[in-house]
């Protein structure tokens, strides 16, 4: 009986990560079969994906204290090998003595529009004998010769290559024949681009995820994005996503070393002081200096889109010449955090200034003014320092406090009411534990779960699962150097 070859390989792919993404693979594991596995694919691919496919002790003690707390995990496993079996695979005597190293996931081609269609997986097993075994066990293979000393096979629908005890696989043979002559003759991913690439990132990780960006950004599309010189500095970006016993943890970095930037050509403030947050409702964010994003996205805007810019820039003086007031230089008073708390019903904000007096002259300016803001609804005054913006179906409130402008709106159909903003503009601080850089969040789930009317109509599972779930916190950092970031869900 001929099984399908496509289905049982992404099911024991599917097996791998399921087995091994709740822990780490083993920190002493040879470096030579990544750097093996990585040759076969381009070396300016833009994506590839790898996953340990054996955690080493501790992870698998975490593993089970995961598995112990989301039962789920474990069901998920069971069925995956069920299935596994129905195809006549036992996963215990023909998959697992092949784990050990890593499955590599990416694209057989330096172009991000590529992987829409094509793929490449290579995995070097850890037996060749078990490994041919495993697919004489198979059946469904047509031999179709051999290639750098390879034996090239086609299934129905996929082509694979066998060499020793790495087998590659993919939709097409050009793509299987073009990963030998990388791996054979030059031209592949090199294991230094791979540490470059997920450099500060943990190197033990159950899953990383990579690439090269130089290629995606050398095409006529990108054209108008690399004149945005932050945009022009990207060369690659890596990620990690492990899990332990107290839950999941997501890791990235953008490196924009190819060329030299100044702080003030960076998406985010740079530096590692944190911003505070409030805390109170379900999401909370801090964000340091947030003028800093209002000048990139404005540089970014003249940059790559010269027309648009010229139609702000006329907005811009509209308003300069009805109130005397410059829009870039009420930006530039906002250099102190940022904090926002939400529960998708309610928003809440305040924003440090550098000067509160003037900013307090510019709201009765551009309230008293008659089309102050150029086109459309226009700021008013409420009285006792309290003003309004009414976009469609929504009414926004400000005032100033302090050394801060707080502000706030209420879905459609509620109302915002001064008191509580006055409640915000007083709510203390403080930074999130264990944030680092320009922009920080936490969101708790179950909180913001709870408001949904989805979760009073989930499945007791559902809801157990959902019960689990702790708060997802994280934070991000810039340097002219890189961007990095990482981020947790907590199991409870």
């Amino acid at each position: 009986m001929r099984r399908p070859l496509f289905l049982t390989l992404a099911l024991g792919a599917v097996l791998a990560l399921v087995l091994s993404a709740c822990g780490s693979s083993s920190s002493s594991a040879p470096a030579n079969p990544l750097q093996t596995t990585l040759s076969y694919f381009p070396s300016q691919t833009p994506f590839v994906l790898t996953v340990a496919t054996k955690p080493s002790a501790q992870a698998a003690s975490e593993e089970q204290q995961l598995q112990a707390r989301l039962p789920v995990l474990g069901l998920g496993r069971a069925a995956l090998i069920s299935r596994l079996a129905q195809l006549g695979v036992n996963y215990n005597q023909d998959l697992k003595p092949l784990a050990g190293n890593p499955v590599a996931i990416g694209d057989p081609n330096p172009s991000i529009q590529a992987f829409r269609n094509e793929f490449l997986i290579v995995w070097m097993a850890k037996d060749a004998s078990k490994l041919n075994a495993l697919l004489k066990k198979l059946g469904g293979l047509t031999a179709a010769g051999s290639h750098d000393g390879a034996k090239l096979y086609r299934a129905s629908s996929a082509a694979l290559a066998v060499t020793g005890a790495t087998i590659l696989f993919s939709k097409s043979m050009a793509d299987v024949t073009a990963a030998l002559d990388r791996h054979e003759h030059g031209g592949g991913l090199t294991s230094s681009q791979y540490s470059n690439a997920v450099s500060g990132l943990p190197q033990d990780a159950a899953i990383h995820i990579f690439g090269d960006l130089t290629a995606a950004l050398s095409t006529p599309q990108a054209a108008k994005a690399r004149r945005v010189p932050w945009v022009a500095a990207l060369r690659s970006y890596g990620a990690t996503l492990g899990y332990s016993s107290s839950g999941l943890t997501i890791q990235f970095r953008l490196d924009t070393g190819g060329r030299t930037l100044t702080p003030s050509q960076v998406p985010l403030a740079t530096g590692s002081t944190p911003a505070n947050v409030v805390s109170g409702l379900p999401v909370q964010v801090g964000l340091v200096n947030p003028s800093q994003i209002f000048s990139f996205i404005e540089g970014a805007e003249q940059a790559t889109s010269p027309l648009s810019y010229a139609k702000f820039l006329k907005q811009q003086a509209v308003v300069r010449r009805r109130t005397g007031i410059d829009i870039n230089t009420l930006i530039a008073q906002f250099q102190g955090d940022l904090v926002i708390d939400s529960d998708t019903h309610t928003t809440l904000g305040r924003a440090g200034l550098r000067d509160p007096a003037s900013v307090t002259k510019v709201l009765a300016k551009l309230a008293s003014a008659k089309g102050g803001l150029g086109t459309g609804p226009s700021l008013q005054s409420l009285g006792g320092g309290l003003y309004t913006f009414q976009p469609p179906g929504r009414r926004v409130l400000f005032t100033v406090s302090a050394n801060q402008l707080v502000f706030g709106f209420a879905a459609a159909g509620r109302q915002m009411q001064a008191s509580t903003l006055r409640s915000f503009a007083a709510a203390p601080s403080a930074p999130l534990p264990g944030a680092s850089g320009a922009l920080s969040f936490r969101i708790s789930l179950s909180q913001l779960l709870s408001l949904t009317a989805g979760a009073q109509t989930a499945t007791p599972l559902a809801r157990q699962i959902l019960g689990l779930l702790g708060d997802f916190s994280g934070s991000v950092a810039a340097t002219p150097s890189a961007l990095t970031g990482k981020a947790t869900l907590a199991i409870k």
